[in-house]
C-alpha cells in the first residue's frame, strides 16, 4: 500500500499516501533529511547526473531548448505552441532562480482570467499571522496581496533568488499529449519513476477556462507535462519537479495547473504555485 505525508499545518503528519500536500513554504529545520533506503538511493541517483549551471538569461533559454519536446496521442504541436511551452519552462525555472515575485507571477499566470484558491489565502495568512507579523501589524485583506506579502517576507524577501541552481536535460523532458478526457493524476505519474515521495503544491490560482471546459466543448485538450531534474541551493538536494499545464487556444497560452517535487525528506523550501 502507498503511504503518504499530509501537510497542512507546516507539520509533517502520517496519512494514506506517500508525499504531501503543500499549501505554503514548509517550516522545517534547514537541513536536508534522508529517512529511508529507497530516499537514499534516489537522491543518490540524481546527484550523479550531469547538471548544467542556469547562468544568465540566454544560457537558460539554449538550456531549455535543449530539453526534448515529444508528442503523443496523434498530437502534431504548431510551431507557436512548441514556442510557447519551451518560453512557460523557461518561466518556471527562472521564477525561482531569479527570484523576484513579478517572475514568478509571470510563470504562473500568464493570463488574467483566473481565481484565487480561498484555502490556500487562508492558509498563507495564518503562515503570515504564526510567523512573519509583528503583533499589531495588520495584514492585507486582498487575497493577491497576502501572497505577496508571504513572498516578500520568507528570507527577507530571498527565498527564491538562486534557489534552483542548476538543470540535468540529460533527465528532463516536455511531454505533450492529445486528450479526449482528463489526464491520469500526476501523482500517480510520478509513483511510475524513481521518487523520494512526492510533494503535491496546492494551487494558488485556478484558471477560468479549466481543461473540463475545454472538453465540454468537443474539444480535444493539449497536456503538457514537465518532468525536470533540478540541482538546488544547499542543503537541499537534487530532486525533479513535475509541472502540468494545458494549452488555451483563445489566448495561446499553455496555463499550469499542477507542480509537484519528488523529495518529502527536511528540506529549507518549496516552490509556491
Amino acid at each position: 500500500m502507498k503511504s503518504r505525508v499530509l501537510l497542512l499545518t507546516g507539520i509533517l503528519v502520517p496519512a494514506l499516501l506517500f508525499g504531501s500536500v503543500i499549501w505554503a513554504r514548509l517550516h522545517t529545520k534547514p537541513s536536508a533529511q534522508i529517512t529511508s533506503p529507497v530516499m537514499r538511493e534516489a537522491v543518490d541517483e540524481w546527484s550523479k547526473q550531469k547538471f548544467t549551471p542556469i547562468g544568465d538569461r540566454s544560457n537558460l533559454e539554449a538550456l531549455v531548448k535543449s530539453i526534448p519536446v515529444t508528442q503523443g496521442g496523434g498530437c502534431s504541436l504548431s510551431r507557436e505552441q512548441i514556442k510557447e511551452i519551451q518560453g512557460s519552462v523557461y518561466n518556471l525555472i527562472f521564477a525561482f532562480n531569479e527570484g523576484s515575485y513579478e517572475a514568478y507571477r509571470r510563470f504562473r499566470t500568464p493570463i488574467a482570467e483566473y481565481q484565487i484558491n480561498p484555502q490556500k489565502t487562508t492558509y498563507n495568512k495564518s503562515l503570515l499571522e504564526r510567523f512573519y507579523v509583528k503583533s499589531g501589524e495588520s495584514i492585507p485583506s486582498q487575497p493577491e496581496e497576502i501572497e505577496k506579502m508571504l513572498w516578500a517576507r520568507n528570507f527577507g524577501g530571498n527565498a527564491y533568488s538562486n534557489y534552483f541552481v542548476a538543470v540535468s536535460t540529460n533527465t528532463s523532458s516536455i511531454k505533450v499529449e492529445k486528450l479526449g478526457q482528463l489526464p491520469k493524476d500526476l501523482t500517480d505519474l510520478i509513483q511510475s519513476e524513481k521518487n523520494a515521495g512526492i510533494v503535491y503544491l496546492a494551487p494558488t490560482y485556478i484558471f477560468n477556462r479549466k481543461p473540463e471546459t475545454i472538453l465540454a466543448g468537443a474539444q480535444p485538450l493539449y497536456v503538457a507535462t514537465v518532468s525536470a531534474l533540478i540541482s538546488r541551493a544547499e542543503p537541499d538536494p537534487p530532486s525533479k519537479i513535475f509541472c502540468r499545464l494545458y494549452w488555451d487556444d483563445l489566448t495561446s497560452k499553455w496555463l499550469p495547473s499542477e507542480l509537484a517535487s519528488t523529495f518529502v525528506g527536511q528540506r529549507k523550501r518549496d516552490p509556491m504555485f
